[in-house]
């Protein structure tokens, strides 16, 4: 991934650890899509722009293939869960919900990446929920299928 000023980097890092941690049918709810189509389209243009000025396209560019690269990972790892009693066959929502997690979460690390370089209104349209994943829970412990994190400092290896 490209450099990131070291206040972007300890910022994504954060959300990474928060995101990571969550359950995939967790994670769907909150890519919810924006109310206002026309206000969060010019809340992505504004930010490609600001990218642009701050030298920070690549490092967005990455992080949002990063993103993508994880949901990917993350759907199709395995899909068999272990349960306590029975496996989980199958996970949870359709194709179209999975691009739009990915898509959500691809805003979310350009708001975080590009901070306060980008107006307080901006970055809040593109973060959504996604502002509430500094409360998520740290650690939680389940029985899952592990997925390698979506880490901000390696590249995507297959």
């Amino acid at each position: 991934m490209a450099e990131l000023p070291a206040p972007a980097r300890a910022a994504l890092d954060a959300f990474l650890d928060r995101v990571e941690r969550q359950r995939a049918e967790d994670l769907l709810p909150m890519a919810a899509r924006p109310l206002d189509p026309t206000a969060h389209a010019g809340a992505l243009e504004r930010a490609r722009e600001v990218a642009h000025r701050a030298g920070l396209e690549p490092a967005v560019r990455d992080a949002r293939s990063m993103m993508d690269d994880w949901v990917l990972r993350l759907f199709n790892r395995s899909n068999v869960q272990p349960g306590w009693v029975e496996a989980n066959w199958g996970r949870p929502g359709t194709v179209e919900d999975r691009a739009n997690l990915a898509e959500s979460l691809g805003e979310a690390v350009t708001a975080i990446i590009l901070g306060d370089e980008l107006d307080a209104a901006d970055r809040d349209e593109l973060l959504g929920v996604w502002a509430e994943a500094r409360r998520l829970k740290r650690g939680r412990v389940r029985a899952r299928v592990e997925v390698p994190r979506p880490s901000a400092s390696a590249p995507f290896v297959p």
